[in-house]
């Protein structure tokens, strides 16, 4: 054989020259997160289409030029102009400076997910999609592929914006995920969100990796949600109940028994009280007080003294503040 190849011995052609092997398994080595094929890939690539970006799904005036295909096949038709605009760097830099550059209708491989590029392009046309309930998963990679992609978080991520009506209503599920997303990328209104679900979320067991993600900034904000809390509710729980004036069933002696037994009560619950603590609980607890109370008078000065206390501690923020010196008992 010509070229240095040989034949097997059942009569197969083997490569033996390094030009033949390396243009064999080059395809193979070709990262997916590249289009494929030099610059364009191929749409038969695709198995499906996108029902919301098809090529006559006319959400902009003229055809489609651009069709980018996820790493599970399914393409997503396009247009240059839309994608172009909305990126900071030509999508990963994937695209040309001018639509002219596209020889034909420009066709992309892409890393991700179609789940992922289906909030991404809604995102990209101003489209809702909450019929499609993408997942916190989903989510998140869509965060991470914004960036990737040129695209800015502080206008698709802020409030008012499909995404973040999104994530704010499946950040239960995972409220730790989103504030580190949020705190590394300075969005503190959803950050603010996510961190009312992490008042029971042990911060000091926090991993080093976490930590850093989230930065100095807003791991601060975080550890001051939880402690400035719990100093809230001991400063509202340091003054007692009213004392009222003898009476000859409650006199000087007896009527001492109420704040001695607040004090002993406040102590233990600002003990084992944690950063969550309801003001049903909070509630509950303090009124059994008044099973140890002789006094009518007595109790319900109990009774008052707790209803003013859980309003309150219901006032003391619940979330992340700007200034963690915005704390204040009774504010």
């Amino acid at each position: 054989m010509d070229g240095g190849t040989e034949m097997s011995e059942h009569g197969d052609t083997l490569l033996t020259t390094r030009d033949e092997r390396q243009e064999l398994i080059e395809p193979l080595l070709t990262p997916i997160s590249t289009p494929i094929q030099g610059e364009m890939a191929d749409e038969s690539l695709a198995s499906s289409v996108s029902t919301a970006f098809s090529g006559s799904s006319g959400h902009d005036d003229g055809s489609p030029d651009l069709v980018f295909i996820s790493a599970d096949k399914v393409s997503f038709h396009t247009h240059y102009a839309r994608v172009c605009n909305a990126s900071s760097n030509n999508f990963n830099f994937l695209l040309p400076n001018s639509p002219e550059a596209l020889t034909e209708t420009g066709v992309f491989q892409l890393a991700e997910e179609a789940a992922v590029l289906n909030v991404i392009f809604h995102c990209i046309y101003k489209l809702p999609f909450e019929i499609y309930d993408p997942a916190l998963s989903t989510l998140l990679s869509v965060v991470v592929a914004l960036q990737k992609y040129g695209l800015s978080l502080q206008q698709y991520l802020i409030i008012g914006t499909p995404l973040y009506q999104q994530m704010s209503l499946k950040t239960a599920s995972s409220p730790i995920d989103v504030y580190t997303v949020a705190a590394s990328n300075d969005l503190f209104d959803l950050a603010s969100v996510a961190s009312s679900y992490l008042l029971s979320y042990p911060v000091d067991e926090l991993s080093d990796e976490v930590s850093i993600t989230m930065g100095p900034v807003y791991l601060r904000r975080l550890f001051s949600l939880h402690t400035q809390r719990l100093k809230a509710l001991r400063a509202l729980m340091a003054s007692p109940p009213v004392e009222h004036p003898s009476t000859p069933a409650c006199g000087e002696v007896e009527k001492k028994r109420l704040p001695r037994s607040w004090s002993l009560f406040c102590t233990s619950i600002a003990f084992y009280a944690t950063p969550d603590m309801s003001s049903v609980k909070l509630r509950s607890v303090l009124e059994t007080l008044g099973e140890l109370m002789l006094c009518d008078v007595c109790k319900q000065s109990l009774l008052d003294r707790v209803q003013e206390l859980v309003v309150q501690w219901s006032a003391i923020p619940m979330t992340i503040l700007r200034d963690p010196l915005g704390y204040r008992a009774g504010t």
